[in-house]
């Protein structure tokens, strides 16, 4: 199994301490709803133990159990103490053998100033262990999302938020989405700017192949390698798109500056294309290895999309400068016959 883990945080829908009967009971009877053997998330849902991690050497095949707080009253509402000074009494012992646990497992935990016992908390943590291949997974994550945002129906002394994959992808697609316009309209106004500042007006149209090209390549290695891509590797392409360009610019300054001599030109700007490159490639690299598969997805794309940005840079791009400046300088400066005969070439050094 490749264990993952799914976690709705629990806070009081008035906002108190979830320290109490009324709240701790909720919290409990919800923990039950979702880890029941009954597809009560949804018709279509999957139950939970189709999804959790199997404890290996458990006879009865049982999910293994990342215990919550809740615990403590061994998931059963029946044994939630009716007052508040009990319950805060049986966190502190708690407290006093693992604090770290209960750090944990409260958020914004309330102490007595004078002996720093607890006396409320404004939330508590559930975490639910589950199998990243079971083919399960993300209908049960779906359905315990949608259930988690109308939980207020059921449990009404809870507010809830789940964090999962499904809940983090959902959130980055409706980012990539609204970024998207805005990322055309920064991509249009740098073509425009190349096409109205630089000399060489097809700069501006060479930039966007480009870039798409290196973005392009990076999508078909992972795909190639069987990695999964993230929707956040399409920003990679912004990033790209400032860097090459950048470069672009500098192949083609030095281009004008040594009188449209390509190798000379590249003899300048190749060190500074390099090493930005170079730089950028090992930048991403290194952030690959992040254990977020998201953010370890969007590095690898941004890391080989560099790479074949700066061989784009240093052959293509250099080729259709020169075929389109450089030709029609020599087309341009071929001197006429009687030029030729007035002023012969100079004879061989040898």
């Amino acid at each position: 199994p490749h264990p993952q883990v799914i976690q709705v945080l629990v806070e009081s829908a008035d906002g108190g301490s979830v320290l109490r009967p009324s709240v701790i009971t909720s919290a409990i009877e919800f923990h039950n709803h979702v880890t029941s053997a009954q597809a009560v998330l949804g018709e279509s849902s999957p139950p939970y133990d189709s999804v959790c991690v199997v404890v290996p050497s458990s006879p009865e095949a049982s999910c293994l159990a990342l215990d919550s707080l809740l615990s403590l009253w061994g998931y059963d509402a029946a044994n939630v103490p009716d007052s508040v000074s009990d319950i805060a009494s049986a966190v502190q012992a708690l407290d006093a053998l693992v604090s770290f646990y209960v750090e944990s497992a409260l958020g914004r935990i309330v102490r007595e100033p004078a002996n720093g016992t607890v006396t409320g908390a404004s939330s508590i943590l559930l975490s639910y262990p589950v199998d990243a291949s079971s083919p399960h997974l993300a209908d049960f994550e779906t359905a315990l999302v949608n259930y988690v945002s109308s939980a207020y129906q059921d449990h009404e002394d809870l507010r809830l938020y789940a964090f999962a994959s499904t809940s983090f992808d959902e959130e980055i697609n409706r980012l990539v989405a609204g970024d998207a316009p805005l990322l055309l309209a920064a991509i249009a106004l740098v073509v425009v700017w190349l096409a109205l500042s630089s000399s060489f007006g097809l700069l501006a149209f060479a930039a966007f192949p480009t870039v798409l090209v290196s973005v392009a390549f990076a999508f078909a290695a992972q795909a190639l390698a069987g990695r999964k891509a993230s929707s956040i590797n399409f920003l990679v392409s912004f990033i790209v798109a400032g860097v090459g360009v950048d470069d672009m610019i500098l192949v083609e300054s030095f281009y004008v500056k040594r009188g449209k001599n390509l190798p000379s030109a590249l003899e300048a700007s190749g060190h500074a294309i390099f090493l930005t490159s170079f730089t950028a490639v090992v930048a991403f690299a290194a952030g690959a290895f992040c254990d977020v598969p998201a953010v370890s997805s969007f590095c690898e794309c941004g890391a080989l999309s560099f790479a074949m940005n700066f061989a784009l840079n240093v052959t293509a791009f250099p080729a259709l400068l020169d075929s389109v400046r450089g030709g029609r300088q020599r087309s341009n400066a071929r001197d006429p016959p009687d030029a030729l005969e007035a002023h012969p070439p100079p004879p061989p050094p040898w």
